[in-house]
Parts: structure tokens; sequence; C-alpha cells
């Protein structure tokens, strides 16, 4: 079984990188351009890469917190590629929905277990697990509400990017806590989420006014 893991391991770390490295990219490269896509796919495959293999490596070792945080992670990337690839809402098939759906219940899940270890008193990782189950119970509840609903023209575009970019984030806390050892748990964990919440924020507001979105 560790045999497997380390392999596993290895596959989750290459991919992680990649997703680090490619993600940028697309951030700066012009919007909707062939290097932007060409790299947002490398990035989009990276994650599928990590996700596939952090799941078995969270069940080999009975890891609750990678398991849900994995789940968690992908369901940004995920929701920004369909997004991208449907233009909307209303264009989303049942496997969108499904997965809206999986993400609903793990962010219970989430929550249920940081209450848990908040009452144990013995792990700091609870509010950690406590603000990535809020996130996701958010996100996916409100995919729900919304699917199979018109939104109007390029709102799509919105969608994307606030996707795309958390899943970025995700990606760099990962490297953050995994690399920067000598920070505090909760720094490494939560302030990348701080500061890339205000370059979403700065990000989607330039857009809504380009798109005049309200």
């Amino acid at each position: 079984m560790e045999a497997i893991f380390k392999v596993l391991l290895t596959i989750h770390v290459i991919s992680g990188f990649t997703a680090l490295l490619a993600g940028v990219v697309p951030m700066i490269a012009k919007k909707g351009g062939k290097i932007h896509n060409r790299f947002g796919l490398i990035y989009f495959w990276a994650m599928v890469g990590s996700f596939a293999t952090s799941q078995p490596m969270a069940i080999l070792h009975n890891n609750v917190f990678l398991f849900t945080v994995g789940i968690f992670s992908f369901y940004f990337v995920f929701t920004g590629y369909r997004f991208a690839k449907r233009k909307g809402y209303e264009h989303l098939t049942r496997l969108d929905k499904s997965f809206f759906q999986l993400t609903f219940l793990t962010s219970i899940l989430m929550i249920g277990y940081a209450i848990y270890w908040m009452s144990q008193g013995t792990n700091q990782g609870w509010i950690v697990l406590g603000v990535f189950g809020i996130l996701c119970f958010k996100f996916s509840w409100t995919d729900l509400k919304k699917f199979g609903q018109a939104e109007g023209k390029n709102r799509w575009v919105i969608e994307h990017l606030n996707r795309m970019l958390g899943g970025y984030i995700a990606t760099f806390t990962a490297f953050t806590v995994t690399n920067l050892a000598f920070l505090p748990p909760l720094v490494g964990w939560l302030v990348p989420g701080l500061i890339g919440g205000i370059g979403i924020a700065m990000t989607v507001k330039h857009f809504k006014k380009k798109y005049r979105l309200k």
C-alpha cells in the first residue's frame, strides 16, 4: 500500500506544480486568445491529476481533511472550466448538476467535521476546514439554485474568472503549507485566500465594468 501511496504522491506533486506554473499564464495572457486557452487547458488537466490522486491518497491514509479539501479545490476548477465550455447555467448538463450535489454534500461533511474538531479542542484544523466548508456550501448551493437559468450575455465570464482564480488560490495555498513550513499553520492556510480574494474582487469588478454587468 505504501508503494502505491508513494506513486500517487509523486503524480500529485508533479500535477500540483504544473498547475501552479501553468495557471499564471492565463492570468496575464489575452483573455480568450490561443495562449490563454492552451495554458488554461494545461492548468485544468494538471488539476484533474492532482484531484484524482488526492482522493485515493486520502482513503489509503484515512485522511478526511485531504479528501474533502481535494473535492473543494477541484470544484472551483471544474466549474470554471464548464462555465467557459457551456457559456452559462442554462447550458449546463446533468453531469454538472450531479457534481454540484456531490460538492454540496461534501460541504456539509466538512462543516460537520469542523464542528466535531472544535468540540474536541485538540485540532486547529477545524478553522480551515470550517472556512472551506462554508465557502463550498455557499457556491454549490448557489449553483444548484441557478442550474438551468439564463443570466444574460457574458455573465458566464464572471463565473469562469471566480472559479478558476479560486482554484488557483487553493493550489497556491497547498504549495505554501507544504513548502513554507516555518509559517504558522493558520497563516499558510488562510492568508493566500485573503489576499487572493481581494485580487478576485478587483478582477471581477474590472470585467463587470468592461461587459457592463451588474
